[in-house]
């Protein structure tokens, strides 16, 4: 069973690795873009890997001959995409020169050093959390695994999850409780250790794929900075280990972003880095609601923050691309909750909320919200995100002129993001102090991977005499 488990696991990874191999680097062997390809591809295999296990649910449930389909399935998609992409108009050619700052000197050397040792720090620390909590956070065990659970156990009965709790929305996405389910079912048994495994592989793959990513797109010493800057954030690695949705989307968050800024420095897979952005903020919207409203929000950055002077029939098709990239998840959505509906049409899924038009023109409201969300944010991870805004003051603004389109059009997704968040905390009919508390934080650490690689990104290029080498 575990063997089978392991094949089950790794096949789809594997998979998604070699084909982003073919179709994005083919000729390229580096270490950090072999870093980077390995994180894209924890975030692919788990994604496809839970819509082919919605559509065995749909097929009535899991059963022993579903196993083989659940390996082959997202494993065949994805060579097949592999396959046509590679077919269409291949030649990756020369593409831009990175903006490589200065990472001599003995000093600068020292973030390497430090980034590897907080990583070992931080995988000891998620260790001993799950020693200590193996079952997560509340939300986890009352919730996204109690659904895991009744996936793997509800056969034909499934989609009466709807009828679990009233205190966790059933329709709720099913990326993770599906992911997780299909695990339990190679192994043949719910252990408590799948969850928690889960978490640490789309931490791991987060802290990749800002590391590398920065190493790919500027140098050895940002990519370290990056790195380092994440896995010394406390509440990044606890929600790795509260077994919940958060670092999941977290990590599709960022690999949306990341691709949109690969894109000045490999010009000639442009068209194959947007609609892999498209299937990461695809996954995202299969992960959680608020991944839904992260889509939404990078749809309408693109489409109005792109490249000046770029045509909108051009800016047009670039959005239709994206969106095109997103299908997997959003029908894997589409087709979940249209069926949770039809086998509950008795149930009244959301009882409307009359007082929500006077709290929106409550203005004693918006300052109570703009005042709790903004001293959560401020304490996000004991004080970070000053500290980290007081780095990049100190060090500079002045990103490489190719990489400014991107930056801008990301940047704006994440602010309009953030104000949904505000609108959201604004409509909630629920005690506004208790609710900031308990959610703020959690939402602002979704985004907090973005906002650091965006951050490293926009600093200030380098130069050799201010690296120590002289």
């Amino acid at each position: 069973m575990i063997g089978f488990l392991l094949i089950g696991l790794l096949t789809p990874f594997l998979v998604c690795f070699v084909v982003l191999s073919l179709t994005l680097f083919p000729r390229r062997t580096s270490l950090s873009l072999f870093l980077l390809k390995a994180s894209l591809s924890v975030g692919l295999g788990i994604g496809f890997s839970s819509v082919a296990f919605l559509l065995v649910l749909l097929d009535g449930g899991p059963s022993a001959q579903h196993q083989a389909w659940l390996v082959g399935l997202p494993s065949t998609a994805a060579v097949l995409a592999g396959i046509a992409q590679r077919n269409r108009s291949y030649g990756v050619g020369e593409d831009c020169p990175a903006p490589r700052d200065a990472d001599e000197g003995p000093y600068l050397r020292w973030i390497g050093v430090l980034f590897w040792f907080s990583l070992v720090f931080m995988l000891g620390e998620s260790l001993v959390l799950v020693h200590h909590f193996p079952h997560g956070a509340w939300d986890a065990w009352a919730g996204w695994n109690l659904r895991a659970r009744f996936l793997l156990r509800g056969g034909e009965n499934w989609l009466d999850l709807a009828q679990l709790s009233a205190f966790f929305v059933p329709w709720y996405p099913l990326l993770v409780p599906a992911f997780i389910a299909e695990c339990w079912c190679f192994l043949g048994h719910d252990t408590w250790l799948v969850p928690p495994l889960v978490g640490l592989l789309y931490t791991l793959a987060t802290v990749g794929l800002v590391a590398a990513g920065l190493t790919v797109l500027r140098s050895c010493w940002w990519g370290g900075l990056g790195g380092l800057v994440l896995t010394s954030s406390s509440l990044f690695v606890l929600s790795g280990t509260w077994q919940t949705a958060d670092a999941p989307v977290a990590f599709y968050m960022t690999a949306t972003v990341l691709c949109f800024c690969l894109v000045p420095r490999f010009p000639r897979v442009e068209s194959r880095l947007v609609l892999l952005a498209g299937v990461m903020a695809g996954f995202a919207a299969w992960t959680k609601r608020e991944g839904l409203a992260f889509l939404v929000c990078v749809s309408a950055a693109r489409l109005l923050f792109s490249e000046r002077g770029l045509e909108w029939r051009r800016r047009s098709k670039d959005l239709l691309r994206f969106l095109v990239g997103a299908l997997p998840g959003l029908l894997a959505l589409a087709a979940f909750e249209i069926a949770v509906h039809n086998a509950n049409p008795d149930r009244v899924w959301k009882t409307p909320d009359l007082a929500a038009e006077a709290r929106i023109w409550d203005p004693g409201r918006w300052a109570e919200v703009i005042d709790l969300t903004g001293r959560e944010v401020l304490a996000f991870g004991n004080w970070i995100l000053p500290s980290f805004l007081v780095f990049l003051l100190l060090i500079g603004l002045g990103s490489t002129p190719a990489f400014r389109p991107a930056l801008r059009s990301m940047l704006a997704s994440l602010a309009f993001l953030f104000a949904v968040y505000l609108i959201y905390f604004f409509l909630s009919p629920d005690v506004l102090e208790w609710h900031a508390k308990s959610t703020v934080v959690r939402l602002f650490g979704q985004i907090w991977p973005s906002l650091v690689f965006l951050g490293m990104m926009a600093g200030r290029k380098l130069e050799k005499a201010e690296s120590g080498a002289t």
